[in-house]
């Protein structure tokens, strides 16, 4: 009974103390965990966020025409105007040289069969070493084709290879003076751009009702269009959106590679893009792109031969618009 009674005794003796130890104990993983998260989540919003050098970098406008305008005859080069070869030697100002010694023509080396033949194969081996370099990737990617008149050609994705994704190639080039009312009728079912590897459905997006107001509903897995009028719900001209990303919605990233297009405008890259519908397809050329803040956007009609594709922008608040202007230019058939 004595030993019983002092074991309940020592215990509430104990217990008192092992209260504030565990309640220490849970207040200090708390506030690790706290802090855990809160780093976390700096270093997450650091390593995605948009800068703002990186948003203002979407704002490119494309300097050349597009492919429907032609361009200016250059003049062209007179093959029967020989070019003159200037002698380095005789253009230098001549000076005489007063000296005692007698003149004596210099001594050429001799000349040997090794030697000739050692040079002709140091000129192929050099030359084989280009040839080389010239088919190599990393070697394309080093000698920057800015400074050359035209580089397009140099582009893996240049306007043919954009082309060739196309089926039943057999493009014809579209003035703006062609362009009518029944040409852009229907609405277009699906969107492709080459240069991105792109190819999503196109549906109308519906009107909802959102917190007691209409809206427009977010597009879900493809690319939805708004009509710059509502009397032009079947046309191909208007406004399409799709969802750079949509990591808590779910709702696709179809538009992901979008702000890839500024970059190749600012190149002077050809960027085409294809809407098709059912008999009928055609072919834009991005010429702008640019970026607003969301309280900025403000739809309207761009003309009869303009789209504006638009996604969201400023990662990771998404609070700006990246609209990208294109122009008809062409027809497959």
């Amino acid at each position: 009974m004595y030993n019983r009674t002092l074991s309940m005794t020592s215990s509430s003796h104990t217990s008192p103390n092992n209260g504030p130890n565990i309640g220490k104990l849970s207040g200090i993983l708390l506030v690790s965990a706290g802090i855990l998260i809160i780093v976390t989540v700096t270093i997450v919003w650091f390593s995605i966020r948009t800068t703002p050098t990186e948003l203002q970098s979407l704002n490119v406008e494309y300097k050349k025409p597009p492919i429907n305008i032609p361009l200016p005859l250059s003049a062209a080069p007179n093959d029967n105007v020989t070019p003159q070869v200037i002698d380095k030697e005789s253009s230098k100002t001549a000076v005489t040289v007063i000296s005692s010694e007698e003149s004596v023509p210099p001594i050429k080396p001799e000349i040997t069969l090794e030697n000739e033949q050692s040079e002709v194969e140091t000129e192929v081996e050099n030359f084989s070493k280009l040839l080389e370099g010239y088919g190599n990737d990393s070697f394309l990617k080093n000698i920057a084709p800015k400074s050359w008149s035209d580089h397009d050609w140099l582009l893996p994705n240049d306007i043919n290879d954009q082309l060739d994704n196309f089926d039943d190639f057999n493009l014809d080039l579209i003035d703006k003076s062609d362009i009518t009312v029944e040409l852009i009728s229907g609405l277009p079912e699906k969107i492709s751009i080459p240069i991105l590897g792109l190819t999503a459905p196109v549906e109308n997006l519906e009107v909802v009702e959102k917190d007691g107001r209409k809206v427009y509903e977010t597009p879900k897995n493809l690319v939805g269009r708004i009509p710059s009028s509502p009397e032009e719900s079947d046309s191909f001209k208007g406004w399409y959106f799709g969802h750079l990303e949509s990591p808590i919605k779910g709702e696709g990233n179809v538009f992901h590679d979008l702000p890839e297009i500024a970059e190749h405008l600012l190149n002077g890259n050809k960027v085409l893009i294809s809407l098709e519908k059912s008999g009928k397809q055609l072919v834009y050329q991005a010429t702008q792109s640019e970026v607003v803040h969301e309280s900025e956007l403000k739809l309207y009609d761009p003309g009869n031969e303009k789209i504006v594709l638009v996604t969201c922008s400023n990662r990771p608040l998404y609070d700006h618009r990246q609209l990208v202007t294109a122009t008809l230019v062409g027809q497959i058939q």
